[in-house]
């Protein structure tokens, strides 16, 4: 799914300015633009990044922003909830369940399952 959407924006497969499956450690940001370092040791500079870490990466401060991020976003960061969470949708040719059921809810105390 992620390549399909990437294939919308890049040129081919071979478009240099989307990266997939990279971990960023690090952005350096300046009214002068923006260096993203990768955990490779790999520099990118550009005027600008996008970034769409989720929710936890950025609670989690796996991702070390350079100057620190404002007082105000990192207030609005960490107000928000999230569990973990993943949908899988799924047809049957017959009946599982009541038909007034609209959908089943599993929650595991492992991570993974």
């Amino acid at each position: 799914i992620v390549n399909c959407l990437a294939d919308t924006f890049r040129n081919g497969n071979n478009d240099p300015r989307i990266l997939l499956n990279t971990l960023v450690t690090e952005i350096q940001y300046s009214d002068n633009g923006v260096m993203v370092i990768a955990s490779d040791g790999s520099r990118y500079v550009g005027e600008y990044a996008l970034v769409t870490f989720s929710l936890g990466v950025l609670q989690h401060g796996d991702v070390t922003f350079t100057p620190e991020l404002p007082f105000w976003k990192k207030l609005a960061i960490n107000r928000f909830t999230m569990g973990p969470a993943t949908y899988v949708y799924a047809i049957f040719s017959i009946r599982i369940a009541s038909p007034v059921a609209k959908r089943f809810i599993f929650v595991s105390d492992s991570r993974g399952l």
